[in-house]
């Protein structure tokens, strides 16, 4: 756990926090954005068969609403969600799968996206015109948006998988993510490759692959503030080590 201005982040382990996730997926899901039917989800809960083999994040505020979720599914028999997508070719040398896990699933309330124009993430305001958002390409910047510097609770659960997946052992990790999440993953400093053309998948998606070897490398060398916002409160055994 950690915590982040006015927000902590946890992972979540008790089924009376899973279901609370479940129910705030529905929420954005199934009744805001109808990625999936509500009729055909009647509990009010928004689960799949990856359920048994994900582990869940969540930011909570400061009455402990969950206002934030995301999920790192393990390799199982059932594959990838991104495999019903579209067909994977990771490249290099083919991974060991069971080092191998998909994030997905990550979801923020809407109480912060209320912003003029923001959208599934509430990225809009943190990226320029030419990314997907508002913010201009060019000149002056707007004082409404000066201040908005990064976005908090994408930032602070992205934090959390990977040092997950640092503390597994993980070397690849998933992910098939509309455009201006890729675009905003990047512009944190994270180093994610495409993998195939962008596919219709509740909307255009852009299926990628983090490798957490070249991540690590490009954080040291390009993007220091990123690389110390990850590392410098985890054990420092799982620390990247290069020659």
């Amino acid at each position: 756990m950690f915590t982040m201005g006015r927000f902590k982040f946890v992972r979540v382990d008790s089924p009376e926090m899973k279901e609370r996730i479940y129910r705030l997926r529905y929420e954005i899901f199934a009744r805001e954005f109808g990625f999936e039917n509500p009729e055909e989800l009647p509990d009010g809960l928004e689960k799949d068969v990856y359920e048994p083999y994900a582990i869940h994040y969540a930011a909570m505020d400061e009455t402990d609403e969950i206002v934030g979720t995301v999920r790192l599914i393990r390799h199982s028999e059932n594959g990838f969600p991104i495999e019903h997508a579209t067909k994977i070719e990771i490249p290099g040398k083919k991974p060991d799968m069971d080092k191998v896990a998909e994030v997905s699933r990550l979801a923020v309330h809407k109480t912060y996206r209320r912003r003029k124009l923001d959208g599934f993430y509430g990225l809009e305001s943190y990226l320029t015109v030419s990314e997907g958002g508002i913010r201009p390409d060019y000149g002056p910047m707007p004082p409404a948006l000066q201040k908005r510097k990064t976005p908090v609770i994408i930032k602070g659960l992205y934090k959390m998988v990977y040092q997950e997946s640092k503390k597994m052992g993980l070397t690849h990790l998933l992910m098939i993510v509309e455009q201006k999440l890729y675009n905003s993953l990047k512009k944190f400093g994270f180093y994610i490759r495409q993998i195939g053309e962008a596919v219709e998948y509740h909307g255009v998606r852009i299926p990628c692959v983090a490798i957490i070897e070249e991540m690590d490398r490009h954080l040291m060398a390009e993007h220091q503030d990123m690389y110390h916002f990850i590392y410098d409160d985890l054990d420092e055994k799982y620390h990247p080590k290069f020659d």
